[in-house]
């Protein structure tokens, strides 16, 4: 593993910061735009981002977008795994493309995952057919969203300027 340079349970400097709120505004910006917006020299951002995406301190993601998210059918999924299979069972469904996110929690039972799919039909399907199939998942308790009031998709740190 290769060594990223960062100290574990550091907080993140206001440069940092900087870098990762202007990511979050425009995530497709070039370095130069980056680095105007932040007050850093292009290669420097750069330089940065590869220290922290490195060191898992920071990471882009695909997030669905507004028109996604009033289309699509979700499911908030509460999964009970036998013991001691939590992680595999995390793992095959961490394969499937329709979950956005599989957590591990602590709480009464092993993992949360939120579902989406095109149609209730389709997302019915999954739930009742393929779900049970996963190896480890004993009893999975499901909360469907009618609707989305906001997503994180647009949460931002809101460190740079407005301008």
């Amino acid at each position: 593993m290769q060594d990223s340079g960062i100290e574990p349970g550091r907080l993140l400097s206001e440069a940092d910061l900087g870098l990762i709120d202007a990511l979050q505004i425009n995530p497709r910006a070039s370095w130069v735009e980056v680095g105007a917006a932040t007050g850093t020299d292009p290669v420097t951002a750069a330089r940065r981002w590869q220290r922290l995406t490195s060191a898992g301190e920071a990471w882009t993601t695909v997030a669905l977008g507004r028109r996604q998210m009033n289309t699509m059918n979700m499911a908030f999924l509460e999964i009970d795994c036998a013991a001691g299979t939590a992680v595999e069972v995390a793992d095959a469904l961490a394969a499937a493309g329709h979950l956005i996110t599989v957590q591990h929690v602590a709480a009464d039972h092993d993992l949360f995952v939120i579902a989406v799919a095109a149609s209730m039909p389709a997302l019915a399907d999954y739930l009742l057919t393929g779900l049970p199939r996963v190896p480890g998942v004993t009893k999975v308790r499901t909360h469907l969203a009618t609707r989305v009031f906001e997503a994180s998709c647009r949460w931002r740190l809101r460190v740079l300027p407005p301008g």
